[in-house]
């Protein structure tokens, strides 16, 4: 079946939940470190075109797209990605040991749908993912490897407790339940404790009240559509992470 770069493209950005938690986290990362540099640009296109291939790769799988383009997409984003590896620490480098095995993987094996929807590959997904803040705050601040980790740990828990959180769209498992809960309460723990330890001020820490509607859903499990609390976590979680950049870093 032949396809056009209009049609790649259409794929690519089908996608949103994908978009949604790259771009918002890079957002986030970048507010922080503001101003941004070339490198910030550069780690920008070299994310996007990573989780464009991982995108495509469900596509190969079917035979719409080859893994000549893929590896295309692979190699462009690794090539951007270039200028902040040189310039970040060493935890940096080993933060994308961990992440090329996972593409590698996940080249290889999201021919399963099964495999795909595992939690724990959802998870480790929006975890790597969320690290775009972190990556993002050092491609202006080479070294501010500390305040990296911080922004990638707290974007990251805006976004895992909509993993489980969508899952019960189709099921209503008590273990989902459970676990939507704790990462809930784990996500709003952890803006208390970055304005108590004095990261940013009191009113920083109302970011956690972005984890009551996963609260309610955890507790009363609301009959809602995929496409309609898909855009409810967009908008909520990029609210979320503009408070958490502009009680962090004023303006």
């Amino acid at each position: 079946m032949e396809t056009t770069s209009a049609m790649h493209l259409k794929w690519i950005w089908s996608e949103h939940g994908t978009w949604a938690v790259l771009w918002t986290a890079f957002g986030c990362g970048l507010l922080l470190a503001w101003p941004p540099t070339w490198i910030t640009l550069c780690t920008l296109v070299g994310l996007s075109a990573v989780a464009a291939a991982k995108v495509l790769a469900l596509r190969m799988h079917k035979g719409h797209v080859s893994l000549r383009l893929v590896g295309a997409y692979l190699i462009a984003g690794g090539a951007a990605l270039l200028p902040l590896l040189l310039a970040a620490p060493l935890p940096l480098v080993l933060a994308g040991a961990v992440g090329a095995p996972f593409m590698a993987v996940y080249l290889r094996r999201s021919k399963s749908p099964r495999w795909t929807r595992r939690l724990t590959v959802e998870y480790a997904g929006v975890g790597l993912m969320a690290l775009s803040a972190g990556l993002a705050v050092l491609s202006a601040r080479p070294g501010a490897m500390g305040q990296a980790v911080l922004a990638s740990i707290l974007v990251a828990s805006l976004f895992l407790p909509g993993v489980p959180r969508a899952r019960l769209l189709k099921t209503r498992e008590s273990s989902l339940r459970w676990t939507l809960l704790a990462t809930s309460l784990l996500g709003a723990l952890a803006f208390v404790l970055a304005a108590a330890a004095g990261f940013m001020p009191w009113w920083g820490a109302l970011g956690g009240l972005a984890f009551s509607g996963d609260l309610r859903a955890g507790l009363l499990a609301p009959r809602v559509t995929a496409r309609h609390l898909g855009l409810i976590l967009t908008l909520r979680n990029a609210g979320a992470a503009l408070l958490l950049a502009l009680a962090w870093k004023p303006f």
